[in-house]
């Protein structure tokens, strides 16, 4: 396996599926404490859901207010 280089590919490989689980379970839970955030400041969630006729335009809502947040905390 070493000299086809095939335990390298699969390292490489590896290393990328560990890379996006990290990055998505990071992504979660920030989401998460958004979500947990908003609920708990002005009831946020539910009036976007009351807000909006379909699950689909509440959810980008509150995505977009999500990533607007995460971006001004960046230095």
């Amino acid at each position: 396996m070493r000299t086809t280089g095939h335990l390298q590919s699969r390292r490489a490989n590896q290393r990328l599926d560990w890379l996006r689980e990290r990055c998505e379970l990071d992504l979660l839970t920030n989401f998460r404490r958004h979500l947990s955030e908003s609920s708990r400041t002005t009831d946020g969630v539910q009036h976007i859901l009351d807000e909006h006729s379909s699950l689909s335009t509440a959810a980008n809502v509150i995505l977009a207010d999500f990533f607007k947040t995460k971006a001004k905390t960046k230095p």
